[in-house]
């Protein structure tokens, strides 16, 4: 049991919004002044980070399976490109099937 504890825990809250957000509520920070977390949101390392143009997630290009990215273009996080995927969805403007 406690290894699946610590496995959820690194794999999937810590790399999730909830632990983001949870995180910046105990620092008492919030992004409403546009800045971005210092560290890296999935190894919580500072250094050469990419960040988020909708929220304040930064990352490493490593840590994101990543090369470069395009400096001219604005750049969403994994957390904001599934929200806007799922927010733009056909299905979520879909009538519901009748029976």
């Amino acid at each position: 049991p406690i290894g699946f504890c610590l496995w959820y825990y690194y794999c999937k809250y810590k790399t999730s919004a909830n632990y983001i957000t949870l995180k910046n509520l105990l620092r008492g920070d919030s992004n409403e002044s546009g800045e971005h977390l210092d560290e890296c949101v999935i190894c919580d390392d500072g250094g050469d980070l990419i960040c988020c143009d909708s929220c304040p997630n930064a990352y490493h290009l490593s840590c994101l399976g990543l090369k470069t990215i395009e400096d001219e273009i604005e750049w969403f996080c994994p957390d904001c490109t599934e929200e806007r995927t799922r927010n733009l969805s056909p299905r979520k403007f879909a009538p519901s099937p009748t029976k």
